[in-house]
């Protein structure tokens, strides 16, 4: 429940993808270092394929160029990825309708970003660590004897 509430939700609705094209959504990140959570179901049309572009990769493939996706799914009716974007900025997700273009597609697209400061590792002190450990072994130890005698009276 609480990372839920970490994550920063983007966009959460319907793309239309038209047929034999891609759709653009802009993907902007405040902050370094940043995980997004990509989903999308087509809920009619063709199979279409996610793609996490930066704003220049974009640009080269609107000219028909290759690009290097920093993240993208396969040409699926449904797909789920995680995203790392090492730097702030502008990106780009394409949705990509030209392998079977015949129709156009209807995607229901969230996305959700979480920042890198958002959860954070931390460790617990050398005396809470040590009775932590010292409570499991004990309680653990009453569980074996307990099961023995139970096992032995009968």
């Amino acid at each position: 429940m609480i990372l839920l509430a970490l994550l920063v939700l983007i966009t959460d609705g319907v793309v239309d993808v038209p047929p034999s094209r891609w759709t653009a959504i802009q993907l902007k990140t405040d902050q370094n270092s940043t995980t997004a959570q990509i989903s999308y179901d087509v809920e009619r049309g063709s199979r279409v394929q996610a793609l996490v572009l930066t704003r220049q990769d974009a640009e080269l493939f609107n000219r028909g160029r290759q690009p290097k996706p920093i993240g993208f799914s396969g040409f699926e009716r449904s797909a789920r990825f995680r995203v790392f974007i090492p730097e702030a900025g502008d990106y780009v997700l394409l949705l990509d309708n030209r392998i079977e273009g015949r129709f156009p597609s209807k995607v229901r697209l969230r996305i959700e970003v979480s920042a890198p400061n958002d959860v954070r590792v931390s460790w617990v002190p050398e005396e809470r660590r040590r009775a932590t450990v010292a409570l499991s072994l004990l309680f653990f130890g009453s569980v074996v004897v307990f099961s023995a005698v139970k096992f032995l009276r009968s």
